[in-house]
Order: structure tokens, then sequence, then C-alpha cells
């Protein structure tokens, strides 16, 4: 994840993509299990995959899903946090969240980031603690 700028610019290239047009799906820090948030463009967080992206594309002006992780407590944990497995109870809920992820970008390339931003945030996801 942390050289994935190589990978992506090498698609843009091939594809002769726009960076307006790359949706890049990511973990978050900053939003808790469950939850997601698209969005147009934007700094890095911090978050070394999209400082990668962003120097290999020399630009932030990308699309953004993120998924939620959750924090630890203490900010010297992170890097343990991040690499670490799922809990148990995280795991069971993952294909959940990853279904509507992906409708998320669905919506994103059928009807555009605005609409489906629209669509997705604030929405309550409260079937995900349900079984499939």
């Amino acid at each position: 994840m942390n050289l994935s700028g190589i990978a992506v610019r090498k698609l843009t290239d091939y594809y002769q993509m726009e960076y307006e047009d790359v949706i890049v799906v990511h973990d978050d820090l900053d939003l808790p299990f469950e939850t997601i948030r698209l969005k147009a463009g934007g700094g890095h967080g911090g978050h070394k995959g999209l400082i990668s992206i962003i120097d290999h594309l020399g630009a932030p002006d990308f699309l953004r899903a993120r998924l939620g992780i959750g924090r630890p407590e203490q900010k010297s944990m992170v890097e343990g946090y991040v690499l670490s497995p799922f809990s148990d109870e995280e795991t069971n809920r993952l294909p959940a969240l990853l279904r509507i992820a992906s409708e998320a970008v669905a919506d994103i390339i059928s009807s555009g980031i605005q609409a489906a931003m629209e669509q997705h945030h604030g929405k309550e996801h409260s079937h995900l603690n349900q079984e499939d």
C-alpha cells in the first residue's frame, strides 16, 4: 500500500486517464469503523499510500472512498493498529461494509461524486450489524 502510487501512475498512463477519473478506496483512521465517506481531492492526512499516489500523480485530484477503521487510543500505537488483523467482530461485519462500499463506488461511476455523496453520507447502515 505504501508504494501504491507506482501502480496507480502506470494505470493512469496506460489507460490515458484523467486523475479526476481515478477512484482510490482506502482505510481511514479518522473515521469510526463501518463509516464510509466519499471525497473529491484533498490531502493525505499522513496516509502513506495516499502520499505515494499524490507524489506519483503529481496532484491530489482523484476521488476517494474512505472506509473507517477507527483509531487506537494511543497515537504511538497507530502503525501496529493499522497492520493488525481485524477483530472477530469486525471480520464478521466486513462483508456488509464492503458491499456498501462497492455500491458507493458504483454510484460514483454511474452518477458522479456529488450524487454518490448525497446518496451515502449520513445514511444509517444499521443493516451492517445483521447477518447477510
